[in-house]
């Protein structure tokens, strides 16, 4: 990742939490839709909730959200986050610790799995996003199922 870009979005992120920080304290807290807004305003954790939202799944090991956020830069256009090894470390220290205060996911740092909890409230504004940001709009994961495994 070019370090300008990576010097940006840690600026653009400041941003969004000084203007939450702000609203909360002329507010008295923090409203859903702000919450929401401010996750998706991060690339990362937009990307994470288009991964669960495309699959059949629940639950993914950090290593395959890695995986699918790659496949969703490639698929943007967006080739900055593909050979990028920090992107792992993004996922963990910013975006799964983001998405779990917004209610929609859990970590479990003893298996590495991250369990999303689908939110018809937060789905409806990540699948306009990914219409929007995604050619082919939200992706469809494949299943992890083993088919070595079915014996039907």
């Amino acid at each position: 990742m070019d370090p300008n870009t990576r010097d940006h979005d840690r600026t653009e992120e400041r941003r969004i939490d000084e203007g939450i920080g702000e609203e909360e304290a002329v507010f008295g807290g923090v409203s859903d839709h702000t919450a929401l807004f401010g996750a998706l305003a991060l690339r990362s954790c937009r990307f994470v909730l288009y991964q669960f939202l495309g699959a059949s799944e629940s639950s993914a090991s950090v290593d395959e959200l890695v995986d699918g956020v790659r496949a969703l830069a490639v698929q943007a256009d967006d080739r900055s986050l593909v050979g990028d090894e920090r992107l792992e470390t993004l996922l963990r220290e910013r975006s799964i610790p983001r998405l779990r205060r917004l209610g929609v996911v859990e970590y479990d740092p003893r298996s590495d799995v991250v369990r999303y909890h689908r939110r018809p409230f937060v789905e409806e504004y990540v699948e306009h996003a990914a219409f929007q940001e995604l050619p082919a709009g939200v992706p469809k994961v494949p299943s992890r199922v083993d088919p070595s495994r079915d014996r039907s």
